[in-house]
């Protein structure tokens, strides 16, 4: 842009002021300017910005401006006459004056905004000398504008005033000041070490070449920790130690001895990239070196040593000393490498105080003396990542089960297609990863290398299958244990293969387990403490019963009866696998029961009680009814993925009888997770038992108070026949309609709900009540109409329909064709008997 020219006048009471010094400034001064004896003035500036405006003239107040040239470029500016300039004294903490001291103004106030003088503006009005009283003056400074002031001379050390503790007249106590001399030398050889930065307070200075160094300026009176850093191309370990307080004012002498060491050269290399990385360096010895004490004490004097730097070229240089130690990187970005994660819990603690909290990767040296130097190169990663394509098997698959894909350690993650991406991978790096693919019984291991090229394409095998039946010294079956299929790693077993329980009569089985791995098999017995939804078992006792068991392609494997606590196992038999029925007849049952359990959101849900159950015969009595119970003819555990295996011993179809006419089971499998709710198959309902989808339907909490009862009178909750489970749209839809008049008959005529019947399982049959009338159930579903009958002592009952719909604040009145009436809000329901009740 071109120059700007500023024009103004500087007048006072008495008319334009003739000599009067116009600054203007930024950060730095811009420009500078006189008044002529009209008391105008002109300065070119090279830039529109704003900028700030100092007038001072001798015997008028100095004034600070704020000037827009793009709102103006003319300034018209009055002097007022000194009449109280800023003055002050001076004076150490023995009450006398000092000498010969400077004080400059560092900051001004104008209109509530602070302005920092610049280092380059020099003007005398801003400047003052102490006199030998330790008085000074100020001429044409208003006190008032004054924020800060320096002071600064010999006998004294620097230091600030502050502008809001100024009185009438300033008067303030400066801290006395000596002077610190001193040599650096070799600790060995005692000769002068040259460039050098010694340091203390504030203070620093730079050896020369006879090694001597002078500070002044430091506190007298105090103790001062002194610090030696080298700077030169001799290797020297950095020194700290203290000086002691001394009476008087004489220079203090003192002589520093450096310890000599030893370059250790690290080279930092980015294995993605190729290119250097950038990285902090840091270095120590470690306990079993002879300085280590040495380096503690310096550690507790002055804090953790400094880190070097990588240069552009990713090297840097430190100094080590002789004996064993350890040479420890920071790169931000990057994650630990494999030599991190090698450390034991104690090196990695030791390290981490000294790196403060991060470390990318170490390396253990061990100099054997001063002449010799080290070169270490590091290779740290941010992950190369490796694509994995599955080719496609003839049927489709819907997902698979990948384990160690997202690091070396993950556990498994479900992928939904036919390729994934294997992250990562750090340099040298062999990884095994598992690709597992159960509801097609296919599966792979996959063995790769950090330097594979991308993409690996890998085919599916046959899984197998491992069954039993666990008895305990008697050879009578235990059934509910729970059996888990380990995975042999690197770092031992890994339960990565997964769990099962044994049926009601011991037996077990696991029909997809990747093939050309070797398992151990571990029964267990949970603790009665077990919490249901808990993902790590709690044990009260466990058996090995296989060790490195390896299954072939398609291979069905046995392990016979196996004996709790017996010292051996007989030893398995094998065989091709056999196709298992999958569709219910009137004749039969599937050998096996299984799938996966999700939430309402499509998340896994571990730990769900699976149960293959009678379903109940009705009679239609409503007490009656309310006393049976589903028998349970077997029962598993879902796995940390969600998945389940049940296995259906043939005897268990002789405890079933057809249903209706089409020969149609009466059993359902019904599972339940507490705090995730309920579900509820009939089999004869299932195409294919062996692939099932369960998705649970989310309970709630049902409480409330029944009033109007005779004294004494006892009762009962029973629920009704038919829970009718909605989504979440309809049910709003339903609400819509009920609070427009219509009946609950004309709403839910249309619409097809999940039908649960409580007698099968999972659901609240009898509710708890307490004698004053309260009452509290659980696992009632969300979203859900069902009737609820209240029996009386007498025989009488009242039945109402309950929509649990836990919204807060929600309240209704609907009415049915039996114009019966109810009042819900949130989870809570109010009921009055103080109406007519029915008969039985």
């Amino acid at each position: 842009s071109e120059p700007i020219q500023i024009r103004g006048t500087i007048t006072s009471e008495n008319g334009p002021v003739a000599g009067a010094t116009v600054c203007l400034f930024r950060k730095q001064v811009v420009g500078s300017v006189l008044t002529n004896g009209e008391g105008e003035f002109q300065i070119e500036l090279d830039s529109p910005r704003r900028v700030k405006v100092l007038v001072t003239a001798d015997g008028k107040f100095s004034q600070l401006h704020t000037l827009n040239p793009r709102m103006a470029t003319r300034a018209e500016y009055q002097l007022s006459d000194v009449t109280s300039p800023l003055t002050g004294r001076i004076i150490d903490h023995q009450g006398m004056g000092v000498t010969d001291a400077k004080l400059r103004i560092l900051a001004m106030r104008q209109r509530g905004e602070l302005i920092e003088i610049p280092p380059d503006l020099d003007l005398r009005h801003f400047s003052a000398t102490v006199k030998p009283s330790g008085e000074f003056q100020f001429e044409g400074i208003d006190r008032k504008t004054v924020r800060w002031l320096s002071i600064s001379g010999s006998g004294i050390v620097d230091s600030t005033l502050d502008g809001d503790a100024f009185e009438e007249k300033i008067i303030s106590i400066v801290q006395s000041a000596r002077t610190l001399t001193g040599k650096v030398i070799d600790r060995t050889s005692k000769q002068p070490i040259s460039n050098v930065r010694v340091s203390a307070g504030n203070q620093q200075s730079t050896t020369d070449a006879a090694g001597e160094f002078k500070l002044a300026g430091l506190p007298a009176f105090q103790p001062l920790q002194l610090t030696a850093t080298p700077r030169g191309t001799r290797p020297y370990l950095l020194r700290s130690q203290s000086v002691p307080v001394e009476q008087g004012f004489n220079p203090i002498n003192v002589q520093v001895e450096m310890d000599p060491g030893l370059w250790i050269s690290s080279r930092v290399k980015d294995f993605g990239t190729g290119g250097p990385a950038s990285a902090q360096l840091f270095y120590f010895p470690t306990p079993e070196n002879e300085n280590f004490r040495t380096f503690v004490d310096s550690v507790l004097t002055r804090g953790p040593p400094t880190p070097i730097p990588t240069d552009s070229s990713g090297v840097a240089k430190i100094v080590g000393i002789p004996g064993p130690g350890v040479v420890a990187i920071v790169a931000e970005g990057f994650p630990p490498n494999e030599s991190v994660n090698k450390l034991s819990d104690e090196q990695r603690g030791m390290i981490l105080q000294i790196t403060g909290g991060s470390l990318t990767a170490v390396e253990w040296v061990d100099p054997k003396d001063f002449r010799a130097s080290l070169e270490i190169d590091f290779l740290v990663s941010k992950g190369r990542s490796i694509k994995i394509e599955v080719a496609a098997p003839a049927k489709t698959l819907d997902s698979m089960i990948v384990h160690r894909a997202a690091s070396k350690n993950s556990y498994a993650q479900n992928v939904s297609s036919n390729e994934f991406t294997a992250e990562q991978f750090q340099p040298s790096e062999t990884r095994q990863i598992l690709i597992h693919a159960p509801q097609l019984e296919l599966g792979a291991v996959l063995n790769i290398e950090a330097e594979s090229e991308s993409p690996v394409k890998v085919d599916l095998e046959p899984t197998g299958s491992v069954g039993g039946q666990v008895v305990d010294e008697n050879e009578v079956p235990q059934p509910g244990l729970l059996v888990k299929f380990e995975v042999a790693t690197e770092k031992g077993h890994r339960e990565i293969a997964s769990r099962v329980f044994t049926d009601a009569n011991g037996r077990f089985e696991n029909l997809s387990l990747i093939s050309n791995l070797d398992y151990r098999v571990t029964v267990v017995r949970l603790s009665k403490k077990q919490r249901m939804m808990s993902v790590v078992p709690e044990m009260d006792s466990s058996w090995c019963v296989a060790e490195d068991l390896k299954i072939n392609p398609g291979e069905a494997v046995d392990l016979g009866s196996v004996q709790l606590g017996a010292s051996d196992h007989p030893s398995p038999t094998r065989a091709p696998i056999r196709k298992k029925t999958e569709v219910v007849s009137d004749k039969t049952l599937p050998s096996v029961i299984g799938g996966i359990i999700t939430s309402e959101s499509g998340q896994p849900i571990s730990d769900a009680v699976v149960s293959l159950n009678t379903w109940p015969e009705r009679s239609g009595n409503l007490k009656k009814d309310a006393e049976l119970r589903p028998k349970v003819l077997a029962q598993a555990r879902s796995d940390s993925n969600g998945r389940f295996q049940i296995t259906i011993a043939p005897s268990l179809g002789q405890q079933l009888v057809a249903s209706d006419g089409n020969g149609n089971r009466n059993a359902a499998i019904v599972v339940y997770a507490e705090k995730q709710g309920t579900a509820q198959i009939r089999l004869s309902d299932c195409n294919n038992p062996r692939d099932l989808k369960i998705q649970m339907v989310r309970e709630m909490l049902v409480r409330g108070k029944v009033s109007g009862l005779d004294a004494g009178e006892n009762f009962k909750l029973i629920t009704g026949d038919r829970i009718h489970v909605y989504d979440s749209d309809t049910i709003k839809q339903i609400v819509s309609e009920l609070q427009g008049g219509k009946s609950l008959t004309e709403v839910a005529r249309s619409c097809k709900p999940v039908v649960l019947d409580p007698l099968a399982g999972g659901l609240p049959i009898q509710w708890e009540t307490s004698s004053s009338g309260v009452f509290m159930v659980r696992n009632i579903p969300f979203n859900a109409i069902f009737d609820l009958h209240v029996v009386l002592e007498s025989g009488r009952r009242k039945t109402i329909t309950v929509i649990s719909r836990p919204l807060p604040g929600f309240e209704f009145k609907p009415t049915d064709d039996s114009s019966v009436k109810q009042s819900m809000q949130g989870s809570r329901i109010r009921l009055d008997l103080t109406e007519q009740v029915e008969g039985t």
